[in-house]
């Protein structure tokens, strides 16, 4: 077909074909409404390269900020109640895989000191270590074991006697507080700010964080159980805030989609301002400017077709690609007020 009849092709139903584009274009603009943006900057990563493939296998199996944190403000009996209640309300949930309340503290300690209590001896301690396992050191701390288990009603020191006879935990347990000194206290239990005002706890979901609609689900059901925690025990209000891994992640989503769009939008804009400039009308800018939408959304429509979901790097070329895309129209219409005015009105058209 020669330019002249696909011209006359396009004269004849221009109408048919201008309804047919904002019927296509009202289709693709539903894709929309499922657009996913993947906030994960692992996914912008390379794929197939063997480091960034090993990077992303560990992640996954360590976890990354794979958290939910719970902070209870309030007065101590209220909040150690509220956090009981509110754990046992979260281990129910069916995205959340473990909800850490209470600690067991000597648990803690033997798990820390027990097995792997070498580790955790202090150099300038040695001396004394090398001491107390000399037969005089020995016979010493079998005395001061006798003396403790002779002592009424503890009923834990057997156990403590048991697990460390020779009392070399001590050691660990200073050198360990002198390297923390700005460690969270225990109060009940709970992860405590050393001031005693408020609590932590800790949620783990089933899923990765960079998850969106996981996280969305785990946030939303997290809040809806501190609501009904609260309604339900009424008594002081408690301050209950969330942050972690989850919650940075809808807000980095949240950002980052407002940004896309926000940049599109003026890079639309700007395009057609430039346009305008240039030629001092704006009689052409709808021509050129329903282009530019339609094969935006068609791009979105055939996008999530291909693919689950776009990473914030993919829809970053919106905006370069409406710089590129105006050329054609400018052509375009350029060639066309040659056609449509006077030669000798025009310069040299190259």
């Amino acid at each position: 077909m020669t330019a002249a009849r696909w011209a006359a092709l396009l004269e004849r139903h221009h109408r048919a074909i201008l309804v047919g584009s904002l019927l296509v274009g009202a289709l693709a603009a539903l894709s929309l409404t499922r657009l996913r943006l993947d906030v994960d900057v692992l996914s912008m990563l390379p794929r197939g390269t063997a480091a960034f493939d090993d990077f992303k296998t560990f992640i996954a199996d360590f976890g990354q900020l794979d958290e939910l944190v719970i902070l209870v403000d309030g007065p101590a009996a209220e909040r150690i109640a509220f956090a009981d209640a509110l754990s046992e309300r979260l281990s129910a949930l069916p995205d959340m895989a473990r909800v850490q309340g209470r600690l067991d503290a000597q648990a803690v300690a033997d798990g820390l000191l027990g097995p792997y209590l070498p580790n955790y001896l202090p150099l300038d301690a040695f001396p004394q270590i090398e001491q107390r396992l000399t037969r005089v050191g020995i016979a010493q701390q079998v005395t001061v074991d006798k003396a403790m288990l002779a002592a009424p009603f503890d009923t834990s020191l057997p156990r403590l006697v048991a697990a460390d006879p020779l009392g070399l935990r001590l050691f660990a347990a200073r050198a360990l507080a002198a390297a923390s000194p700005d460690a969270a206290a225990l109060d009940g239990g709970y992860i405590t700010a050393h001031d005693g005002g408020a609590l932590l706890l800790l949620a783990r979901p089933s899923g990765s964080p960079f998850d969106i609609e996981l996280s969305r689900r785990v946030v939303a059901a997290t809040r809806d159980a501190i609501a009904a925690t609260q309604a339900e025990r009424g008594g002081t209000p408690l301050r209950v805030e969330l942050t972690g891994g989850y919650v940075f992640a809808l807000e980095d989503a949240t950002t980052m989609r407002d940004d896309i769009i926000r940049f599109s939008l003026l890079a639309f804009v700007g395009v057609l301002l430039v346009f305008w400039l240039g030629y001092g009308n704006l009689r052409a800018l709808p021509f050129l400017a329903w282009p530019l939408v339609l094969s935006t959304l068609l791009a979105f429509a055939l996008s999530l077709l291909l693919f689950d979901e776009l990473n914030a790097l993919s829809l970053s070329f919106a905006a370069i690609l409406y710089g590129l895309a105006i050329d054609s129209g400018i052509h375009f219409y350029s060639r066309y007020l040659q056609e449509l005015l006077p030669r000798s009105a025009l310069p040299p058209f190259e």
